[in-house]
């Protein structure tokens, strides 16, 4: 069987996408040696940046760039072209899909959430206009739809009519060799990365793409009001993030009209992946306060990472949460979160549960069990 995925977002900063299929490949690369795979690229310096990535590949693997590399051009018509010249026998891509692919090829399309639908407010107008176009015509062509969980497998149904049995759910993993409590790291690189980011403070953390949906204003306006009620100096509120497409310039506007919020907040850009699970591990308290999610990566990462999690009380966060965090309603006054806040930091029986929890709750999310199932679902889908 050939196998064509899409890994144009490995090495692109872009979160839960590039982590997805980064995992995904590394973990099918130790599982099936049966297959061969074709992982596709827009350009030669993407394929470098890939096979750093990935590192060494069995035989069966092979990264190939595929031009031109324009966005839609390159989805459209460069892998269409690929596709019938290698006669694929199936293709995988996230999101938008080639329209016009020979009939014998298969096609999936793993879906992490459909917030641009749900949220248009929150997309710039070409991404919106892009994607209001070809995610339905996307849907409709595919043999078969992933999604990263049971909220966004119900959101396609609901809103695109798609038959459940169209649709599989398969939970994203982690990595938990890298993901570890504070006490099973090394001091000095510890200290290191404390330094680097100047983490001196008992600091809670965010670690998002920094986009409207992840509703960070909420967070450092609630922060200002947990500090100056309970006049706590020892605590800080670190976010990490590049500041990128679709950036809520509201971050920058309340913090420049704050001058205490400017010393209490920091935001410390983008983490290698070799640095966030130290990062994570230091938190003293973990907080999402966002308006739409699909699954929400860092949850499950920060619960391997033995650290309380908050969390706004959105479906797919009560699927990946479940009694590992505290959930809280952001549509309620934020003196009620404010006092959530204090418990979480100071409340020490509390912090316990949450992490025990959190460890009992992490086993469901795993790499290879990933790679596995989509692995079934390829299979399942060319036998038919």
């Amino acid at each position: 069987m050939k196998i064509a995925l899409d890994i144009r977002k490995i090495g692109k900063r872009q979160t839960g996408d590039e982590i997805y299929i980064t995992n995904l490949i590394k973990n099918l690369a130790q599982i099936d040696s049966r297959n061969s795979y074709y992982l596709c690229t827009d350009s030669y310096e993407g394929e470098s940046i890939a096979k750093r990535i990935l590192r060494k590949l069995p035989k069966n693997f092979k990264i190939v760039t595929l031009t031109p590399g324009n966005k839609i051009f390159w989805t459209q018509y460069s892998l269409a072209k690929f596709v019938k010249e290698k006669k694929i026998d199936l293709v995988h891509v996230q999101y938008i899909t080639p329209l016009r692919l020979p009939k014998k090829t298969k096609l999936i399309t793993t879906i992490h959430d459909i917030s641009f639908l749900k949220h248009p407010e929150y997309i710039q107008f070409i991404d919106r206009l892009l994607l209001n176009f070809f995610i339905p015509r996307s849907l409709k062509r595919a043999d078969h739809i992933i999604a990263v969980s049971n909220f966004t497998k119900n959101e396609i149904t609901k809103n695109y009519k798609t038959p459940s049995s169209k649709i599989s759910t398969v939970y994203n993993g982690i990595n938990k060799e890298n993901f570890k409590p504070l006490r099973e790291f090394k001091n000095e690189f510890i200290n290191k990365i404390r330094k680097k980011y100047n983490l001196f403070y008992r600091y809670i953390l965010n670690i998002s793409s920094l986009q409207p949906r992840k509703n960070l204003p909420f967070l450092i306006e609630a922060f200002n009001n947990y500090i100056s009620f309970y006049k706590d100096d020892e605590t800080v509120l670190v976010i990490g993030g590049e500041k990128a497409r679709n950036y809520d310039e509201r971050i920058d506007e309340i913090l420049e009209q704050n001058p205490v919020l400017r010393e209490r907040v920091k935001l410390i850009g983008y983490i290698k992946n070799e640095e966030l699970p130290v990062v994570y591990a230091m938190a003293h308290l973990y907080v999402s306060p966002s308006i739409y999610e699909g699954f929400n990566l860092p949850l499950a990462e920060v619960m391997k990472s033995e650290v309380p999690i908050m969390a706004s009380n959105l479906s797919c966060h009560k699927e990946i949460v479940q009694d590992a965090g505290i959930l809280f309603n952001i549509k309620h006054n934020k003196n009620k979160f404010v006092s959530q806040l204090h418990k979480a930091i100071h409340n020490k029986s509390l912090r316990k549960k949450l992490i025990e929890n959190g460890l009992q709750n992490i086993e469901r999310f795993d790499w290879e069990t990933c790679a596995k199932e989509t692995l079934q679902i390829y299979e399942g889908i060319l036998k038919r």
